[in-house]
C-alpha cells in the first residue's frame, strides 16, 4: 500500500469517527415501572379482553398500605381509556349495560393456607337508591358499574398518565382489606357481542378517598 492510500485511507476513517461522534443519542426508552418486581403489587393492570371465559383469569398480588389520597376499599374491576373525555364516558355507559355478569372471588394467602375474603357489590333496585350487598357464596356479581379508583396511585406506578382519560367499572369491593398476599379469580360470563374490541384492562386498584 502506498504513502498516499494510507493516509486517504486514515483520514477517512478519522472523518467517519468524527461523523458518529456528531450525531444524536438514542431516545430514552419510555417510562416503565420502576422495577420488574412492582409488577404484582397493587395498583395492577393487565390485559383482559371483554370476552366469554371458559377459564377464570388467576392474579397473585400483594398489597400493600393505601396513600394518603385512598380509601381501605380494594377495587376489583375493569378500567377503560379513549383519546377525550367523551369517547371514554361512552364506552363505560356501553360496558355497564353490556358487559354482563362475572364470577368473581378472593383469597388471602397465609403460611398456613388460604382464608376467602368477603366481598361486597352495588345493587340497585328500579328507582330506589342502591345498596352495598354481599357477594354470594358463588361469587356471582350482575355487572359492573362506575367507580373512582386512586389515580395517584396509579400515575405514581406508571400505569396512568396524569393527562389521560379513564374510567373505572368496578365488579366488587373487598372493604376494610389488610396488606398482604391474595389471589383474585375472575370469569366474564356473557359479555355483549363486539366488547372484545374495546380498550379494557382489568384493574385492581384502592378506591379514591372521599374528601
Amino acid at each position: 500500500m502506498t504513502l498516499r492510500n494510507s493516509l486517504l485511507i486514515g483520514a477517512a476513517a478519522a472523518g467517519l469517527a468524527l461523523l458518529a461522534a456528531c450525531q444524536p443519542a438514542e431516545p430514552p426508552a419510555p417510562p416503565a415501572r420502576a422495577s420488574s418486581s412492582k409488577e404484582n403489587v397493587v395498583p395492577i393492570i393487565r390485559p383482559f379482553p371483554l370476552a366469554a371465559m371458559n377459564e377464570p383469569q388467576v392474579v397473585e398480588f400483594e398489597l400493600a398500605p393505601p396513600g394518603p389520597n385512598a380509601s381501605s376499599s380494594l377495587s376489583i374491576g375493569i378500567r377503560v381509556r379513549a383519546a377525550d373525555d367523551a369517547q371514554v364516558a361512552g364506552i363505560a355507559e356501553r360496558v355497564v349495560r353490556e358487559g354482563g355478569p362475572a364470577e368473581i372471588s378472593l383469597e388471602r394467602i397465609e403460611s398456613s393456607g388460604s382464608q376467602p375474603v368477603p366481598l361486597t357489590r352495588r345493587e340497585f333496585k328500579g328507582f330506589e337508591p342502591s345498596e352495598m350487598v354481599a357477594v354470594d357464596a358463588e361469587g356471582r356479581v350482575p355487572g359492573a358499574v362506575p367507580d373512582s379508583a386512586d389515580e395517584t396511585s396509579l400515575v405514581d406506578a406508571g400505569l396512568a398518565e396524569k393527562d389521560g382519560h379513564y374510567r373505572t367499572l368496578t365488579f366488587a369491593w373487598a372493604e376494610q382489606i389488610t396488606p398482604g398476599r391474595y389471589r383474585l379469580h375472575i370469569r366474564l360470563l356473557a359479555p355483549g357481542s363486539g366488547l372484545e374490541t374495546l380498550p379494557a384492562e382489568l384493574q385492581l386498584a384502592y378506591t379514591h378517598r372521599a374528601k
